[in-house]
């Protein structure tokens, strides 16, 4: 599952953001790596994407399933 991260791009003269496709597993390992508990890497990455801060937090299996549901949203496979 990816999510969609938007970044500045420096230097140009328009500072348009870009989307950039990551992994949630692979954001979450990573952040592992820099030393956060795997709660934390996966509330950071929830957050990262946009999701509110939950009171228990978020789990990986959680993020990557809206993610998965967001992605139907955006193609219109799937209507509110």
């Amino acid at each position: 599952m990816t999510i969609g991260i938007e970044v500045v791009e420096q230097g140009h003269g328009d500072h348009e953001p870009a989307r950039r496709d990551l992994s949630v597993g692979a954001t979450t390992k990573r952040l592992q790596l820099c030393g956060l508990s795997i709660t934390e890497a996966a509330n950071l990455t929830a957050h990262l994407i946009g999701l509110p801060v939950a009171r228990t937090g978020w789990t990986v299996r959680q993020v990557e399933h809206l993610v998965f549901l967001r992605s139907f949203f955006e193609t219109g496979r799937l209507e509110p």
